[in-house]
């Protein structure tokens, strides 16, 4: 949310003009009375002291002196463009020191104002700044379905006040929004419809220059909101990748555009990496040669360089995991076995067997256990198991809280599986969990870059799925998995 790139800027003139008045031949030079003019002078510096001061409370993270002199600054000078862009930075930092009451606070105050003022361009621009951290704050205080509502209005205010390009830019950003809430209540139609009409809109436009490029991004964002919807077509992902790739060719020296362009690709490869890696590494050699000639002319542009080749570890993590699709899985190396029971290496061989590689501080993780519960009770009679994998990671058991503390000493192995077996005990799983030696490789032989990695083995030992992360689709597609295999 916060890397909002402000891809067109309007600058709002106001032309000043004095009252035309005679005077007479000898008079002095001054159109305006020398104590009026002093005084004049004397606001505009104490307005400039008075926000620099808030803005060193605000860097000093003095946020509850700095709200204090805001409320006054804006008492006394309503109409200071710059006292309500300091109030979205309070909001702002507020949400970095996880004070989201205050933040909400903050944010409400500053979208009021953008509203009432969206007869501006600049506050159109900057109204989805607001809105964007004020979305962030409502969800932490439990109020999303308010902000679900100040999308619509900031939506219905722009569109009142139409400033054309300005107006179309901003829209770019709160549409998609819009689209995702009818998307997420099911009317994927009107959600589909809704961005078509807009991208219709700025089709109908016949723009040059800076006003095209402008646009362009514009209609890049409306795009690539289509091809993030449930159910996307491959012809909308190639419309929207056709699109792009002509944008950068006509384009090629515009920031703007190679930053949407970047993005884009981004959302791409990052959709598609775990399903389709080949094709993710394919992208990501196109998208980066295209970057690296522009940061040729242009390093500002090598954050967004940087920002594709991250991805590719985890495209050649994906490729590891497909290798391992069929084939027999790799070594257990193992310091200690925790609720172990009756189950060994041996007892494994010919049972369908689900590795679940976690960690006692991996919230993720532990949102699966309910799913390993029941795939227990469903199948362990029928030759399934399930053998958790871990590390030492220095945790000890806190009984009066019944839960796992990072401790500041050095935990011994002894005292980390006593925390282990209490662990798995307070949330009644009946798997046994090996722990893997602190100069083990059983995890890199995995593939794992992230947790919860959950892999399927079959009666043969040969690895039959990898998923990563605690999705409701991941324990879907597992769960039809176990079954099958079970069934062989």
């Amino acid at each position: 949310m916060k890397k909002i790139f402000l891809l067109f800027v309007l600058t709002t003139i106001f032309a000043l003009s004095s009252q035309p008045g005679s005077r007479a031949q000898d008079a002095g030079p001054e159109l305006v009375p020398q104590d009026q003019k002093d005084s004049e002078t004397a606001t505009d510096e104490e307005a400039k002291d008075a926000e620099q001061s808030i803005r060193e409370l605000i860097q000093q993270r003095e946020l509850d002196e700095a709200a204090k002199q805001l409320e006054l600054a804006i008492e006394n000078d309503s109409d200071n463009a710059g006292l309500h862009n300091l109030r979205d930075r309070l909001g702002q930092s507020y949400l970095v020191t996880r004070k989201y009451d205050q933040a909400y606070k903050q944010l409400q105050k500053s979208f009021a104002y953008r509203i009432a003022n969206v007869d501006n361009a600049t506050n159109q621009m900057q109204l989805m700044v607001t809105l964007s951290l004020l979305r962030i704050a409502s969800v932490r205080v439990g109020e999303r379905e308010a902000a679900d509502v100040l999308v619509d209005r900031a939506i219905e205010a722009i569109d009142a006040n139409d400033l054309g390009v300005a107006s179309l830019q901003a829209l770019s950003n709160l549409i998609p929004q819009k689209a995702v809430q009818l998307a997420g209540s099911g009317d994927l139609v009107g959600a589909n419809q809704l961005l078509r009409e807009r991208i219709d809109r700025i089709d109908s436009l016949d723009a040059t220059g800076k006003m095209k490029e402008s646009l362009v991004t514009a209609k890049s964002r409306l795009l690539s909101a289509l091809g993030t919807l449930p159910e996307a077509t491959e012809e909308v992902k190639s419309e929207i990748d056709e699109f792009i790739t002509n944008a950068i060719n006509e384009y090629p020296e515009s920031q703007s555009i190679l930053s949407e362009f970047s993005r884009i690709q981004s959302m791409f490869i990052a959709r598609s990496y775990r399903s389709d890696p080949e094709a993710a590494m394919e992208r990501l050699n196109r998208t980066v040669k295209i970057l690296k000639t522009a940061v040729e002319e242009d390093s500002r542009l090598r954050g967004y360089l940087d920002r594709i080749r991250s991805y590719e570890p985890r495209i050649k993590a994906a490729l590891q995991l497909k290798e391992m699709i069929g084939k027999p899985a790799p070594e257990f190396e193992i310091a200690a076995w925790v609720n172990q029971g009756d189950v060994t290496e041996e007892s494994l061989k010919g049972k369908v067997v689900l590795l679940d590689f976690w960690s006692v501080w991996c919230g993720p993780c532990i949102a699966t256990f309910p799913h390993l519960r029941d795939w227990y009770d469903e199948f362990h009679e029928q030759g399934f198991e399930i053998v958790g994998v871990t590390r030492y990671y220095g945790y000890t058991w806190d009984d009066e809280s019944k839960s796992a503390k990072k401790s500041k000493d050095e935990v011994d192995a002894e005292t980390e599986n006593e925390t282990l077996q209490k662990f798995l005990e307070h949330h009644e799983l009946r798997h046994p969990t090996i722990v893997t030696p602190k100069d083990s490789s059983m995890q890199k032989a995995y593939g794992v870059t992230g947790i919860p990695h959950a892999v399927l083995i079959d009666r043969k030992g040969n690895v039959q799925m990898v998923k990563v992360g605690s999705s409701s689709l991941n324990a879907k597609l597992l769960q039809e998995k176990i079954t099958e295999l079970i069934a062989e």
